[in-house]
């Protein structure tokens, strides 16, 4: 009886400052001085900070978004098993396990699979470990393990 988790990857939420250049004009007695737009970044936190005119590309409005990269937030599901040994058949599959109200991404980026019970050292064993045959482990599908296929 085999147990899965997979890893999800999402891209982040989390806000990215943002910046605005902002032109400063001043009169004085009829004269008036425009300085070249400085830029302010408004941080999540609500923290402004000034820094000299950088290349920035402009929206319509007026605005601009540094060019970052967003780093992928990732997690592991909980362990899930689904399919309760009524012969040698194991189906872990992500069909199966989200037909039995498991909830995880549609495209998993990596999987751990394992025996449900413990050894006699109380250690899971992964699929190489417990040496099964007709057991396939695979992020694209899930795990099934083929009971016919199985060493008496």
């Amino acid at each position: 009886n085999y147990e899965i988790r997979v890893l999800c990857c999402e891209l982040c939420t989390t806000l990215a400052p943002t910046t605005t250049p902002v032109e400063h004009t001043t009169t004085t007695e009829g004269t008036t001085t425009t300085t070249p737009p400085v830029e302010h970044t408004t941080t999540p936190k609500g923290t402004t900070t000034t820094t000299p005119p950088v290349e920035h590309t402009t929206t319509p409005e007026g605005t601009t978004t540094p060019g970052t990269t967003v780093p992928p937030c990732c997690a592991w599901s909980e362990w899930m098993s689904s399919d309760g040994i009524l012969d040698t058949t194991d189906n872990e599959t992500y069909a199966h396990l989200r037909e039995n109200n498991y909830d995880f991404c549609q495209q998993p980026d990596a999987i751990q699979c394992r025996t449900v019970d413990t050894n006699s050292e109380g250690r899971h064993l992964d699929v190489v470990e417990a040496d099964q045959v007709g057991v396939v482990c695979d992020v694209s599908v899930g795990l099934l393990c083929r009971g016919e296929l199985q060493l008496d």
